[in-house]
């Protein structure tokens, strides 16, 4: 499976990855697997890693599920993503994807390398209670 992602309880923070090719029914499984975990579905922040995305094939109603599903994140509490995208092929996906969450009270950060992902993440906790 592409996308997997674990919790961190203490942080209440998502840690995503991303690897190989991004397809419709990757991302239904990943966000049905996330609506059913009692746990991470109540996560604050998310970290998503696109590094390891080979290529993207999602029809336009996927980008739809995509923001519905992310807006039921963000009513069960989560704030802020920071999307990791390093190389040009990851760059491109997360500026394509930036759009989708602006309809809905989420903050998205790009970072485009390990020291701003460093130094996003620091900020991140700090502003966590």
């Amino acid at each position: 499976m592409p996308i997997n992602y674990k919790y961190n309880l203490e942080n209440k923070l998502l840690l995503t990855k991303i690897n190989g090719i991004l397809t419709s029914s990757e991302v239904l499984n990943y966000f049905t697997k996330l609506n059913q975990d009692k746990i991470a579905k109540f996560s604050t922040h998310e970290i998503v890693d696109l590094n390891q995305v080979d290529d993207f094939i999602l029809k336009f109603s996927d980008l739809k599920f995509i923001t519905r599903q992310t807006e039921i994140l963000s009513k069960n509490g989560h704030e802020i993503t920071l999307m990791c995208a390093y190389n040009p092929l990851s760059q491109d996906i997360a500026k394509m994807m930036r759009p989708l969450f602006l309809s809905i009270d989420l903050l998205v950060i790009h970072c485009s390398s390990e020291e701003e992902l460093i130094k996003n993440k620091r900020n991140l906790l700090n502003l966590m209670p």
